[in-house]
């Protein structure tokens, strides 16, 4: 890859917080995610790396967990949301 195009994938990243969540993702997609993040550099090499797939109802639980931390923490309420 040239540096012009690293240079552009770079600034065009951005992290999009709106997530559908009656979505259902594909058969194998956390697995080729979690795959592909292993190559990602960790803070002195603290491997193995450990990933967890959350589905069903304790998706949502976990859901509200973190949203309840969020507003606990002094979130914005629209980003809690």
């Amino acid at each position: 890859m040239k540096f012009d195009e690293l240079r552009e994938l770079v600034r065009a990243r951005r992290t999009d917080m709106m997530v559908d969540k009656d979505r259902a993702l594909e058969d194998g997609v956390i697995e080729q995610l979690c795959e592909l993040a292993m190559w990602a550099p960790n803070h002195k090499l603290t491997f193995p790396w450990m990933f967890a797939a959350v589905s069903g109802n304790a998706r949502e639980r976990l859901s509200n967990c973190v949203a309840d931390a969020m507003a606990r923490d002094g979130d914005k309420p629209e980003k809690v949301a």
